[in-house]
């Protein structure tokens, strides 16, 4: 970072005042604190993570830069345990990671038992950033999570664009850990509705604060620009956690144009990915055109598949 740089940290007096109690609890009472910042894309969940994390450091004296912000579990773990106690740290896009119908895969599972054994012995503040927390597993939602950040847009009224009106970022509401974050996670499990709670104790804006240096943003979007690319290609080193969605779409791509049914060896040629996943990607598409006529082509499964491990959905 820049010596002339200099962190804007400013916070909500409500949202300070609160961080300011569980950050006591972290440091006096030997406790650690999971929050998760939720909302629509584009809306400011990865500034306002940073914002509080660069505020909990400074509470904490503890430094604060990118390497505190992760993209996968495994990068996530070994900085936790190189910076130790009192040090804060983000997972960002953790709904790809930690989302409960990934729960089984290696890598959420191991990033579970971490949030398990980690709080005596770290002390330490763990950030997690997604669209919504009822994707979350239900240890982190009813277990560890001490609130979650709910961020939205609003539409303010601005004659200087076409539409006349603007969506303007920042705005939050607080949802305390409580029985009725719990329910609303619950009606998501069994009827696929996002529904906050009615209650929440805290409703502002996070201000418009530069909390890391021109150079600092640069390499955290080529960072994530990086994990992007990896992930989509399938490759991700986190648990083998595979892209199989995408996958599949570029494989019924292939399908399409060339009308012709390829073989595993065809696939991996054709997307650029390991053997293991192109026969991934082969069991994924085939689950999915398992409703179809018995007239519709499917993948041969003549050849013998590996066994993959950890990396299905």
């Amino acid at each position: 970072m820049s010596e002339d740089f200099v962190r804007d940290i400013r916070l909500p007096k409500e949202l300070s005042a609160e961080l300011d109690m569980l950050l006591y609890q972290v440091k006096e009472e030997h406790n650690d604190l999971v929050i998760v910042v939720d909302g629509k894309e584009g809306l400011g969940k990865s500034r306002t993570g940073i914002l509080m994390a660069a505020y909990c450091a400074q509470k904490l004296n503890s430094s604060f830069s990118i390497d505190n912000i992760h993209y996968s579990t495994e990068e996530y773990m070994r900085s936790c345990s190189k910076l130790g106690r009192y040090s804060v740290h983000i997972l960002d896009e953790a709904g790809v990671i930690l989302h409960r119908a990934s729960s089984n895969t290696k890598g959420a599972r191991r990033f579970t038992k971490f949030l398990q054994v980690c709080r005596e012995g770290y002390n330490q503040v763990h950030i997690l950033i997604l669209p919504a927390y009822h994707i979350l597993d239900g240890y982190v939602v009813n277990w560890r999570c001490k609130f979650v950040l709910h961020m939205y847009g609003e539409s303010v009224e601005d004659d200087s664009v076409p539409t006349g009106k603007r969506l303007k970022r920042g705005a939050f509401k607080v949802y305390p850990s409580t029985n009725s974050l719990t329910e609303m996670w619950n009606l998501y499990q069994d009827r696929k509705v996002f529904i906050y709670p009615k209650q929440w104790y805290m409703h502002t804006r996070i201000p418009n604060c530069k909390v890391l240096s021109d150079a600092e943003t640069a390499a955290l979007y080529a960072k994530k620009d990086n994990w992007r690319n990896e992930f989509i290609e399938g490759d991700v080193k986190d648990g083998n956690v595979r892209a199989a969605a995408i996958m599949r779409k570029a494989f019924a791509f292939i399908v399409e144009k060339t009308d012709v049914i390829p073989n595993a060896k065809e696939v991996k040629k054709a997307l650029g990915v390991t053997l293991s996943t192109a026969y991934e990607v082969i069991k994924h598409y085939n689950n999915t055109r398992s409703s179809v006529p018995s007239s519709e082509p499917s993948l041969s499964s003549s050849e013998s598949s590996p066994t993959i491990s950890d990396g299905e959905e």
